[in-house]
């Protein structure tokens, strides 16, 4: 799962993995994303908001224990 506050987020798909040295993008509106970068690798539709001041994403895997999270900002510098 990734989220930004506890208790909310979108859930991956079921058995959904990355292999070592791929990336993912996960949309808010995949259709729309999709669009415009249709050679991406995306996933999506989160429901979800992210805010323009800046936020904190969290990663979860399936048990669910936080993986990795990021804090990025509006101002320098940039995570």
């Amino acid at each position: 799962m990734i989220t930004d506050k506890p208790g909310a987020g979108y859930i991956f798909p079921p058995g959904y993995a990355l292999n070592p040295g791929e990336c993912l993008v996960v949309c808010n509106t995949l259709a729309n994303f999709s669009t415009h970068f249709p050679d991406v690798n995306a996933i999506g539709d989160f429901t979800f908001g992210l805010s323009k001041r800046g936020d904190k994403i969290q990663l979860y895997n399936s048990t669910p224990t936080l993986v990795d999270e990021f804090e990025y900002k509006v101002v320098y510098p940039w995570p």
